[in-house]
């Protein structure tokens, strides 16, 4: 087999790949906005998302799972802070996906944001009706919560706030 050049994903991960593969693949440069993230922080290496995608969105590949499988590093590594930053990046580049929502709701409970944790997991849940893990997740955040929560998920935050603060104090 011919060895090909190095590539890289956005996260900056590297690979050496072959001919064939690189003529179907998109070029990729070792980008390292997971190192960024490490070394920087979430929001620096958020920024370094955007503006990557910006000025070169032909060279990367900007997909959903690369970012779906940064987040999910960060919550195996407890950072929930730069988990939830990632998460609700992926939420904004594929807001038409269920599997996006359910991830940040997963971040949010582990951080124990159980109301923005129960709002994601509706979304997921409406987004993807046959999503049984987020309605299972609902069902464990406590479904009394979830009954007084029955507003929809683009309504003004504020419901929430008030409906919280009479369900937990």
């Amino acid at each position: 087999m011919t060895r090909g050049r190095a590539h890289g994903d956005i996260l900056g991960t590297r690979k050496e790949v072959t001919r064939p593969q690189m003529a179907r693949s998109r070029p990729c440069r070792n980008v390292g906005v997971g190192e960024t993230l490490v070394n920087r922080g979430a929001d620096v290496a958020v920024a370094q998302y955007r503006e990557l995608k910006r000025t070169n969105p032909n060279d990367y590949d900007f997909d959903e799972r690369a970012l779906n499988q940064l987040g999910n590093m960060l919550l195996e590594k407890g950072r929930n802070a730069d988990a939830i930053a990632i998460f609700k990046l992926n939420v904004e580049e594929y807001p038409k996906s269920g599997n996006v929502y359910g991830s940040l709701a997963e971040a949010y409970a582990r951080d124990g944001q159980k109301l923005q944790a129960i709002t994601n997991y509706r979304k997921s849940l409406e987004l993807d009706p046959k999503n049984q893990n987020a309605a299972n997740k609902l069902k464990e955040l406590g479904t009394k919560v979830a009954e007084y929560l029955s507003i929809r998920y683009d309504e003004p935050l504020v419901p929430i706030i008030q409906i919280s603060y009479s369900i937990f104090r």
